[in-house]
Order: C-alpha cells, then structure tokens, then sequence
C-alpha cells in the first residue's frame, strides 16, 4: 500500500478521477492500479507492506485493528494534518544516506526506518479512514481505463489507434471517451498526448543519460511534426523541449 500527498500542481490534478484539493491524501492499494493525472505535478508517495502497518498500528494502540482499507481512497485530512504527513517525510530523510551519486535514492538504518513506519502509523491512528474517505475499488469505468493505459504502454506509437484501445478495453468508442472524461477529465487522445509529452519530459530530463537531441526524442514518442511538438510541450510545461534539455546538459556538465 501507499500515500500520496499532493505538494503542488498546475491546473487540475486528479487521482481516479477524484479532484484534488490542498490537504487531500490518498491512501492507495497496492492489488489495484491507480490512474493519475496533472501537469507539473509534485507529490511524496510512501509505500509500505499492508500487514507490516496493521501491526504498528496494532503495537501504538494495544488493541487489536482489522486490515487496513482495501481500494483506493481519498483521504480530506485538511492541510495541518496533511503537512504533519510531509514533516515525518523531512525528518526520516535528513536521517537517510544517499543509495546513488544521483542523489534521488536514500537509504534508511533499522533504527530510522522503524522509527519513520512508527510516525507513520501514530499519523494514521489520527484519523478515522473509513469515515473520511471516499472509496472506490474497481467500477467499469475504472477497469476501462486500466485496461487501455496497459495498451498504450505496450503498443508503439505508431501502431496505437482510438481502435485498438477499444477492442483491448473491450468497449465502444463513446464508452471509452465518457470513462476517460470520468477518471481523467479528458479524451483517449488529449491522455495519450500528455503521457506522451511527460515521457519526452523524463528523457530530456535524465541528467545521467540525456538525449542526444529532442528531434530523435521526439519522434521516438511519435511526433513527426516538430513545430506542433513543441507547441504542446510548451503549452503543458511552460518552457520549449529545447530549453529543458539545455538545462539538463549544463547539471551534467
């Protein structure tokens, strides 16, 4: 299992078509995929065994506590509660070391990871989740999408049609479309163009491997025009391809 704090996005961020708000945390279950979407997005995600937590929990209130929530939910803890959540997270990672020379993965000691799953499970005992969450395990238009996100990471970009997302998902086109305005708020194309976009973003991005230019980046992502690629990209990150790639290059260099 997981939560998810949003930070900060631009626009709306959505999570199983949930809208966002600031102090909103979402508990997640590791069984089911869960659909996001949002543009600059920031967010702390802490993964944990389900039944490792159910015994901290067990352990801090000396009585015995069911299995946690199963599904996905939505937990509106408001921004105090929220920000505790995050505050955890800043103190167990001042205690961490650095796992790589990037310096994106920590490594946590016994005593500090016991701690940090501890804070974690006193957070959690704060709240009561089934009464301020909003569940949803696995409704049709949920299950749609799900199935069509596998298809268009599996498929290239050049083979990938509104069709076949349809035959994989095992719908017709306008229930396709109403699910993704559902989960996502917008159209199998609109998700695919901006899944496509973040993908480029990560790869121009990657400081230890980046790209040798956002021509080839591109057109490996399926877009043949360049001018409309870089509208786009720009439209979504509010700076052209090329300028994220020079900022890339100099942090390497």
């Amino acid at each position: 299992m997981a939560l998810m704090l949003p930070l900060s996005w631009y626009g709306d961020y959505r999570v199983n078509g949930w809208y966002s708000n600031p102090g909103d945390v979402y508990l997640l279950d590791g069984q089911y995929e869960y659909c996001n979407v949002g543009q600059d997005r920031k967010v702390l995600f802490i993964a944990f065994e389900r039944h490792r937590m159910t015994r901290e929990i067990a352990s801090l209130s000396r009585r015995t506590h069911d299995e946690l929530p199963k599904g996905h939910n939505k937990l509106k803890v408001g921004l105090v509660t929220a920000e505790k959540l995050s505050k955890i997270a800043d103190r167990a990672f001042l205690n961490a070391t650095p796992f790589d020379q990037s310096g994106r993965r920590f490594a946590m000691n016994r005593i500090v990871e016991s701690a940090f799953f501890a804070q974690i499970a006193d957070w959690m005992l704060s709240l009561d989740l089934l009464s301020k969450s909003t569940h949803v395990l696995d409704k049709a238009a949920f299950k749609s999408v799900r199935l069509a996100r596998d298809a268009i990471t599996r498929i290239s970009p050049d083979e990938l049609t509104i069709s076949t997302l349809c035959r994989v998902a095992g719908v017709g086109r306008s229930q396709l479309h109403d699910s993704f305005v559902d989960i996502f708020g917008e159209s199998p194309w609109q998700y695919v163009l901006k899944r496509r976009l973040t993908s480029v973003r990560e790869h121009l991005l990657d400081v230890e491997s980046p790209p040798r230019s956002v021509k080839d980046t591109a057109l490996m992502h399926g877009f043949l025009s360049g001018g409309h690629f870089a509208k786009e990209y720009q439209k979504m990150f509010r700076e052209l391809p090329s300028e994220t790639l020079k900022k890339t290059l100099a942090d390497k260099s």
